[in-house]
């Protein structure tokens, strides 16, 4: 089998109106954070009820290039379908809906626009088209033969199994964990066999070795694991799914936000994350960026890194070390506010703080909320994940 699909993408520039409707608690201001201010399988299933848990994504060029599948994109509509000989699946990014074979399901993150393609939920995808594995992590060689956009062939006499794409050559042997990828020896956790005279080869393996996988890696090489092995990465998988959630924000409608903010809620606690979030016009502020120094929360107020939310809100900050004051300017407009005072102006005008700007273990915090709003945008407060969203007004 041989049929080569060939995906074209045009660069993308979507913008899914995105409005605030989250039944949220009222937030108390929100604050911020700064040094100084510093700047700087086996069955042939189709997927019919919503899949568990996060799993990897991959993009659609990716896809079409690994999988036999034909591949349509609107970017004007932001829809996609996916067909196999046997399935179509269809769904719109930005949205976690979609259907198999005009089948509701619910997919478990939105695709979303990315560096000029288009990233869509891996596992569910390789499900919904039959590419899953046993619970050995196996599957069918006349399965992947079917779907996978590679010459597959299986020699009896030396029990090799040859796997071989446009870019990739696979070989392994039945029994063994020696295996070699362009020629190049590496050890996968889990070899071939041949049960009731089928084939059965490491579904992961062949798919990471051919592009496909990025997350989930099931080979070694000297003697070392490449990778997260099956079992024991918990902790990075839903760091993964949390990051992954994350990305998804950005282009998702409201009602798609909200739920995407039940899953991030979810996700922070499998891995014991008790820090607030942000988003800004849907992007994540990541604080990896400032020191990894989140948001504090004082009096019932979120203060947060004051370099951190002008950075991300396209302003320019000033800090006078001699006066303690901070001064913000976004589009023509300024805010003035001072250290352990809750007296500040907006283009001169006084007004009252609920809560004062601080400077904690060095760093200098300042009310979210009222930097925000100053700033004419909307500000919620979701309190199941911890996330504040800040974006434009309606």
């Amino acid at each position: 089998m041989k049929k080569r699909i060939i995906v074209t993408l045009i660069a993308v520039s979507l913008c899914v109106s995105s409005t605030s409707a989250f039944a949220a608690n009222d937030m108390h201001g929100v604050g911020m954070n700064m040094q100084g201010i510093g700047f700087g399988g086996m069955q042939q299933n189709s997927i019919k009820q919503p899949m568990q848990g996060m799993g990897s994504s991959t993009t659609l060029e990716t896809l079409g290039n690994v999988l036999n599948v034909d591949i349509d994109y609107d970017e004007d509509a932001g829809s996609i379908t996916i067909a196999s000989d046997d399935v179509t699946i269809e769904m719109t990014v930005g949205s976690t809906s979609a259907t198999v074979d005009d089948e509701d399901a619910t997919l478990p993150f939105a695709p979303t626009t990315s560096d000029d393609d288009v990233l869509i939920p891996l596992d569910f995808i390789l499900e919904s088209l039959g590419l899953t594995a046993d619970d050995n992590g196996r599957i069918n060689v006349d399965t992947l033969e079917d779907l996978l956009d590679a010459d597959v062939e299986y020699d009896e006499d030396d029990d090799t199994i040859t796997i071989e794409s446009d870019d990739v050559t696979i070989v392994m042997t039945i029994d063994s964990t020696t295996a070699t990828v362009d020629d190049e020896e590496v050890t996968i956790k889990v070899a071939p066999i041949i049960d009731d005279d089928d084939v059965l080869v490491p579904l992961n393996f062949v798919l990471e070795s051919l592009g496909l996988v990025s997350q989930k890696q099931n080979m070694m090489q000297d003697g070392k694991q490449i990778g997260n092995e099956p079992g024991n990465n918990s902790s990075d998988t839903s760091k993964d799914k949390l990051q992954t959630l994350k990305e998804s924000f950005k282009n998702a409608d409201s009602s798609t936000k909200k739920e995407l903010l039940n899953q991030i809620a979810q996700a922070k606690k499998d891995v014991g994350d008790s820090s607030i979030g942000v988003f800004v016009k849907g992007s994540a502020v990541n604080f990896e960026n400032y020191d990894n120094v989140t948001p504090i929360i004082k009096d019932g107020r979120t203060l947060i890194p004051v370099r951190a939310i002008a950075e991300s809100l396209g302003a320019e900050v000033n800090y006078d070390s001699d006066t303690g004051t901070i001064t913000i300017v976004l589009d023509g407009k300024e805010v003035t506010l001072k250290i352990n005072d809750t007296s500040a102006t907006v283009d001169g005008k006084q007004t009252t703080l609920e809560v004062a700007p601080m400077i904690d273990n060095g760093r200098t915090f300042v009310p979210v909320r009222f930097i925000s709003e100053a700033f004419g945008l909307d500000v919620e407060w979701d309190s199941d994940s911890q996330t504040v969203i800040i974006d434009d007004a309606e």
